[in-house]
């Protein structure tokens, strides 16, 4: 049970369990909407990087500074879909009064589409599409997997890339 308002007002619940946050300041949970999970280690990122434990020790940071939700964006290999599907199975069977989560909830668009010689991805991860129907398997094989969304990379790098023809 959650209650706010005027201390004055509070009708304690018998066997309630309180936390006094006076002084403290309270904030809804943070969400970050567009992060890369688990491929960075200090500042290089390589998808050698890309395992349960670093997924996991992101997912744990992020919750250490008040981050509840996570969408890794387009650079996941497919050790993201045991995580996420083991969350949602725990937060599924979870009452609402039950303990914190010990990391961040991660909702993941997979591997991410780019065009063929554009911008974008991660190398050993991401492959590149030519044409309508090899962007609409590559789609399809995301969807097959559970991506929560799709991700496009959709980018002329600052107007260095060739323009296509009329």
């Amino acid at each position: 049970m959650s209650w706010v308002g005027p201390a004055a007002d509070l009708k304690e619940p018998s066997g309630a369990t309180t936390t006094d946050l006076k002084g403290a300041f309270v904030i809804p949970g943070l969400m970050n909407l567009h992060a890369h999970l688990g491929n960075t280690v200090d500042l290089v990122q390589d998808s050698k990087f890309h395992t349960r434990a670093s997924i996991e020790k992101d997912l744990k940071t992020y919750a250490s500074y008040g981050v509840t939700t996570v969408l890794s964006m387009g650079t996941d290999q497919d050790t993201i879909f045991p995580v996420r599907n083991e969350q949602r199975a725990a937060f599924a069977s979870e009452s609402p009064a039950s303990s914190r989560p010990p990391m961040a909830r991660v909702y993941t668009t997979g591997q991410g589409l780019m065009f063929k010689g554009g911008y974008g991805g991660l190398a050993g991860v991401n492959q590149p599409v030519a044409s309508p129907d090899q962007a609409a398997a590559a789609v399809n094989a995301q969807l097959d997997k559970g991506v929560d969304f799709i991700k496009l990379w959709l980018d002329d790098e600052l107007g260095t890339m060739p323009k296509m023809p009329a």
